[in-house]
């Protein structure tokens, strides 16, 4: 097999073909040089361990999302956050647990928080405010899309029958005739709502502190 010439590029780019074909928690370094079809050493030549790689992964993912347009208007950028970011996680589905469970400081996410801070604090709110409601998206949309891959943090796949399906729901007709079960996998009504509700007490904020 032809060596392949070695830089972080490359790497990022067969850990992430690695992560696809196995999941996150069968990622190695051995298994990534043997990949990449060198000795281990020669990797520490390129990154200095696997948290440096992982850096390097998060930094991939988040140069890949699309540039977030200049908007007017904070509400319009936070959905604009919420949906770029799910679509750049929901690309790579077996790189999820990695964000949701590692701090993503890097260059590019650095980057967009500095662009929605600035936003945000433009529009009324205080610093801090800012910070948090970046932060609560962020959280918001993790959590969202580990429930639309299916995946646990630091467990193998388990895409399982929901276990609603395994219920029998007449006892509660509430949940019957709310459809339940339809409603937990229509996944793109849920995000809609989720970051509407949001959007929505937010500018109940900004509306009372203008009334004051």
């Amino acid at each position: 097999m032809k060596k392949l010439s070695l830089d972080r590029k490359k790497i990022c780019e067969k850990a992430i073909e690695l992560i696809e074909a196995d999941g996150l928690e069968n990622l190695s370094m051995r298994k990534l040089a043997e990949k990449l079809n060198v000795k281990g050493a020669s990797l520490y030549n390129h990154i200095t361990n696997k948290s440096d790689l992982y850096d390097l992964i998060q930094e991939f993912l988040y140069s890949q999302m699309k540039p977030l347009k200049a908007s007017a208007h904070w509400q319009e950028h936070l959905i604009q956050l919420a949906e770029t970011t799910r679509q750049g996680l929901l690309s790579i589905p077996n790189i999820v647990p990695l964000f949701a469970t590692r701090p993503t400081i890097t260059e590019s996410s650095l980057k967009q928080m500095e662009q929605t801070l600035n936003i945000l604090i433009q529009s009324g709110f205080e610093h801090f405010e800012a910070f948090i409601i970046f932060r609560n998206i962020n959280i918001f949309v993790l959590g969202h899309v580990l429930a639309e891959v299916g995946r646990t943090p630091g467990e193998p796949d388990n895409q399982n029958e929901p276990s609603i399906t395994k219920i029998n729901i007449d006892p509660y007709p509430t949940l019957k005739k709310a459809g339940a079960y339809k409603a937990a996998l229509d996944f793109d009504k849920g995000f809609q709502l989720g970051i509407e509700s949001m959007i929505k007490g937010l500018e109940q904020i900004i509306k009372k502190r203008k009334n004051r």
